[in-house]
């Protein structure tokens, strides 16, 4: 998805980078993740759930990572969330995907 509003908005600090580069172990600089948003929990198999723990419209949310084994950090999601959920779910479900040779 491409982002076409002020890229200083793009903040994915405090430890969502810090996710994806614990999830890359191939260490190619490339994950992909597949995200399932929910206001309930939810049993599903295979994926790790982030609970919210904190939440600003204008700030951005906090979740906690449980599922990943070796990742204790809590990590922040900026407003560009909005744009792609819509909102701030209470839970996010998700499970790593394999990345593509060619991509």
């Amino acid at each position: 998805m491409d982002w076409h509003g002020n890229h200083k908005n793009l903040e994915m600090i405090a430890g969502s980078d810090d996710l994806l580069s614990f999830l890359d172990k191939g260490r190619q600089g490339k994950v992909r993740i597949k995200v399932i948003p929910s206001e309930k929990p939810r049993e599903l198999t295979g994926y790790a759930e982030l609970k919210q723990t904190w939440w600003n419209l204008l700030n951005g949310s906090t979740y906690q990572v449980y599922g990943i084994e070796g990742f204790e950090k809590e990590i922040y999601l900026c407003p560009v969330t909005l744009c792609v959920l819509g909102s701030y779910p209470t839970y996010l479900y998700i499970k790593q995907e394999k990345v593509k040779e060619q991509e």
